[in-house]
This record gives C-alpha cells, sequence and structure tokens, in this order.
C-alpha cells in the first residue's frame, strides 16, 4: 500500500498519482474534516465517494477539502460503480473555481481598514509596497516613503489590470530588477507584496499566504499581525 502526507504533494499532485502509475484501486484521503475515496481503474478515475455525494460532485469537494492529511493507496481495493464523468483535470478546474468564488464572496475590512493594514504590513515587514485591489476597482497602496523611488509603479499597475482579475491562479512569484513581489487571491480582489531581493521568494510567499489570512480576518491589531507574518 501507498501512503503519504498529502500538504507535502499537494492534493491536486495527490489524486493524480494513480492515474499517472496506471494504477488500479481506491485512493484514500483521510483528514481531520472526514475521509473521501477515490476508485480508479488503470488510472482512469472511475467512483468518488465523500460522505453522501458521490461522482464528480464528491471529487470536487474532496479536491477542496482534503488540503491536508493522509493519503493510502491500495492497489487490492475494487468497484463495480461508475459515477464520475468529468477528467481528474477538468475536476481540478472545477475545484479551483469554487475555491474561487468562495473566496470572492468574503467578507473583508472596509477600505480605510485595508490601507491601516497595509500601511502595517510594509512597515512590519520591511516591505517596498503592499497593495490590494478589489476586482473591478482601484488598488489602495502604502508605500515605504524610504524605498518610494524604487518602485515601479507603472509595473504594478499592469499587474492589476482586468486581465490578472480573469486568470485562475492562487498565487504568483516574481522577480523584477529593482524588487520581487507575490501576488495572491484576497476576498474579491488580489494582494501584492513588493519585497527587496534579498528576501526569499519562498519566504515572501510564506508572508503573502498569511497576509491574506490577516487580510481575510479583518485583524486591526498591529502587534498581531507582526507576529504572525515573522
Amino acid at each position: 500500500m501507498l501512503s503519504g502526507i498529502i500538504e507535502e504533494f499537494g492534493v491536486h499532485n495527490t489524486v493524480q498519482l494513480a492515474e499517472l502509475m496506471t494504477a488500479t484501486g481506491r485512493l484514500s484521503l483521510v483528514t481531520d474534516q472526514g475521509e473521501y475515496a477515490l476508485y480508479y481503474d488503470k488510472g482512469e478515475l472511475v467512483h468518488a465517494e465523500a460522505g453522501s455525494r458521490r461522482g464528480d460532485d464528491a471529487v470536487v469537494f474532496a479536491l477542496r477539502k482534503a488540503l491536508n492529511g493522509r493519503f493510502e493507496l491500495d492497489q487490492s481495493a475494487a468497484t463495480p460503480e461508475r459515477s464520475v464523468t468529468k477528467s481528474i483535470q477538468l475536476l481540478i478546474l472545477l475545484a479551483a473555481k469554487a475555491q474561487d468564488e468562495e473566496k470572492a464572496v468574503a467578507p473583508l475590512p472596509p477600505p480605510d481598514r485595508i490601507g491601516s493594514q497595509l500601511e502595517d504590513l510594509v512597515g512590519n515587514l520591511h516591505l517596498f509596497f503592499a497593495s490590494y485591489v478589489a476586482d473591478g476597482g482601484l488598488p489602495v497602496v502604502r508605500i515605504n516613503p524610504e524605498n518610494a523611488e524604487q518602485i515601479d509603479m507603472q509595473l504594478l499597475c499592469s499587474m492589476t489590470d482586468s486581465y490578472l482579475s480573469k486568470v485562475e491562479v492562487e498565487r504568483m512569484l516574481g522577480t523584477t530588477r529593482l524588487y520581487q513581489f507575490a501576488i495572491g487571491r484576497a476576498g474579491p480582489g488580489w494582494l501584492f507584496l513588493g519585497s527587496g531581493k534579498d528576501v526569499p521568494l519562498a519566504m515572501l510567499g510564506t508572508m503573502l499566504r498569511k497576509a491574506i489570512g490577516r487580510l481575510e480576518e479583518g485583524t486591526e491589531s498591529r502587534d498581531a499581525t507582526a507576529q504572525q507574518m515573522m
């Protein structure tokens, strides 16, 4: 029996494991919230169970909920049922879209409070800038005055156009000539963090994920924000 930790591989890679192995059997996703079962026949996902859910709905539900825990692939198990009608790749896209829509309706603090939180991020994390851009809205930007001249504002604006808000990505990391940046979905909009090149991209990505969580929680505490992210 093949087993491992879901978060080490990512749930998307985990559910595609049996497909890549052309395996037949049951892939169990065991989490604190529940256990989900996906059945494969020679690498093809044919049946799925998630509580009372069956088929495509069960796969999408498992992809959204089984973000941590462990997985077990039992190649001795089989099922006569065939309830899955879509490809794994399409179901992954549907799950990502559902998660994105959930975040889009998540409440966020008023713009003035967001601005204060971004100011905290810039000051406490020694960032060049932090910006929040609501879908279809204008960016709220806080820039470190000492580094303002190093910010390529034209590039920042180009990253907040309508095209970016349409692509379905959870996070993007990148580097420019003067600084590096991280972009992530935060509620009904996008959060940008910009740092110097001396901050590793992986660390900036961690800062981004935690900053998104704090922003969506609507926490105003400066000390709590600093402690959570440093």
